[in-house]
């Protein structure tokens, strides 16, 4: 669809160019909207010199302070902090800022987004102490105009709060996410797209505090799980068993802290919905799940398997009675994390068809080379198959 419209659009521009000049308003409008339509697309490079166009013509053809030259500056802006460009898109912003200054006041509506825009890029080079500024900023002269539960005032609440989220200040930021929160849930509803952004921003704060923060910070973020829904809580064992998969990065060491803390503070009645969520994450001692196993795990293979890089891996394949006897046997498989002695990749073309005996004894006599490789534990049971590697557990079906 998106391809039809840019098409579309290009034929409209090009007779509109034409019939009319490069500068005229509506040949520029049908700039704007090709824009509008590659941004969407996210080709921020065609995008660029369509911005620069029509805001050289706008300054050339109204003047630097109009309205519509200041939006095309937005616009250029928002395209070159896309493309990583946050010098060249922070000056446009801070330009566009004091233009609106001049033109209208600092407390007026419309100036408020140009204060909201440089306080994301400035969050988006990580300067957080001077996107805490301008938010704090915005959300002050939101809070005055419209009023604290306004829907707008919430979201700048919410922006706020990622940045000092960002800057570490777990505290502050738990705080005002709480705070948005509550008053998105009340306003725009539970399910509302800014509702469902602003419960993930405190799930993942509330996870990174229970992973990194001090104990009596990781204490009161489990407290605060433990007083939402079984969603939070499942958000939050997803966030800290995620291997580095999301925005939080949580280390497997460091994820497997955080949900000992939520261990230890779980109430009877939540006990049971905790250690379903965790066994498969964190294995069943974090889980807080005791026992043995109940039956012998048997060896059903192993030794080097070539994967899809083109390495080699070693990996041990084993049968186990139910999925708990695999994951107390997973728990209690040490991952090497020394290199593997594995022969050079020219003598390794064909091994893929090899059965691990053959391919173990044609590479027996050949030269070695120590480099990286995978070591997986696989456990297969009736209830499905899970695996171990250096990341932690994980299903393996």
């Amino acid at each position: 669809m998106n391809d039809l419209a840019n098409q579309r659009l290009r034929q409209e521009l090009d007779a509109c160019e034409r019939r009319l000049g490069p500068d005229h308003p509506d040949t520029l409008r049908l700039v704007s909207n090709l824009v509008g339509v590659l941004v969407q697309q996210g080709d921020f490079a065609a995008a660029e010199p369509l911005c620069r166009r029509a805001l050289e013509a706008r300054q050339r053809v109204l003047s630097p302070d109009h309205p519509d030259t200041l939006t095309s500056m937005n616009n250029l802006a928002f395209v070159l902090a896309q493309r990583s460009d946050f010098a060249a898109a922070e000056s446009l912003y801070r330009r566009v800022l004091a233009a609106r200054e001049r033109a209208l006041g600092a407390d007026h509506p419309d100036t408020l987004p140009a204060v909201n825009n440089l306080a994301s890029l400035l969050c988006a080079k990580r300067d957080y102490a001077g996107a805490e500024i301008f938010y704090r900023r915005a959300l002050t002269t939101s809070e005055r105009q419209q009023g604290p539960e306004h829907p707008s005032t919430l979201v700048l609440m919410n922006n706020l709060a990622g940045a000092l989220h960002r800057k570490g200040d777990y505290v502050a930021a738990k705080g005002l996410y709480q705070r948005a929160l509550l008053g998105l849930e009340r306003s725009l509803g539970v399910s509302h797209n800014e509702t469902a952004n602003a419960r993930a921003n405190l799930v993942r704060l509330l996870a990174e505090a229970l992973a990194y923060g001090q104990p009596s910070v990781a204490e009161e973020a489990a407290q605060s799980i433990w007083s939402g829904g079984d969603s939070m809580l499942e958000q939050t064992i997803a966030i800290l068993g995620s291997c580095g998969e999301t925005p939080s990065g949580i280390v497997p060491d460091d994820g497997k802290r955080g949900a000992g803390f939520l261990r230890d503070s779980c109430p009877s009645s939540r006990r049971n919905v905790f250690q379903k969520l965790a066994l498969e994450a964190f294995g069943p001692a974090t889980a807080g799940i005791p026992g043995q196993l109940s039956q012998p795990v048997t060896l059903k293979h192993g030794g080097l398997k070539k994967v899809h890089s083109g390495h080699l891996e070693s990996v041990q394949v084993y049968a186990a009675a139910t999925k708990l006897d695999a994951l107390r046997f997973l728990e209690s498989c040490k991952i090497s994390r020394e290199p593997l002695q594995f022969p050079k990749q020219n003598v390794i073309a064909g091994a893929e068809r090899m059965t691990t005996g053959d391919l173990q004894r044609a590479l027996s006599n050949m030269p070695k080379v120590t480099y990286e490789g995978v070591h997986r534990f696989i456990v297969e049971t009736p209830e499905g198959n899970w695996g171990k590697d250096n990341s932690g557990f994980y299903r393996a079906d």
